[in-house]
């Protein structure tokens, strides 16, 4: 198949996308993370095992930010980026901190993994433990 787009124009557009996810998850910014989302996401997570379309899985956002005290602690490690003409591949780890409204502070680390369709015009990302319809798929795990 021909080359629809430079592996380091998709590289860049992928790590963007990444870094903007993760910004909005920082300062708990549900629009603006919303915008990386395709409207038919599936989520598989550990509770619920399964979410079914964006405004479900905003609102497990909302729930989770609204019960953090302060911004969210987010980084990305190992953030790897594979492309090629018709596909691209990326994974990465996130370390999570946040203090819980309860006092409790908290800390874990999920790994994603993520495949994409090029030509990456606007990535939609699909997050820890996501199948979706859309142009991106990822899939996560906790690592503890």
């Amino acid at each position: 198949m021909p080359a629809t787009t430079t592996p380091t124009r998709d590289e860049a557009r992928i790590r963007a996308c990444i870094d903007a996810v993760a910004q909005a998850i920082r300062v708990k910014d549900v629009n603006a993370l919303m915008t990386h989302y395709t409207p038919d996401t599936i989520i598989f997570d550990l509770m619920p095992l399964q979410t079914l379309g964006i405004d479900a899985y905003r609102r497990n956002f909302e729930a989770w930010f609204g019960s953090v005290e302060g911004p969210i602690e987010f980084e990305i490690h190992d953030l790897r980026i594979a492309t090629r003409d018709d596909v691209a591949f990326g994974h990465y780890t996130s370390g999570i901190r946040c203090r819980r409204k309860t006092g409790a502070q908290t800390e874990y680390r999920v790994r994603v993994s993520a495949s994409s369709i090029p030509p990456v015009t606007k990535l939609k990302v699909v997050p820890p433990f996501i199948a979706s319809g859309g142009r991106a798929w990822w899939v996560s795990t906790n690592t503890g």
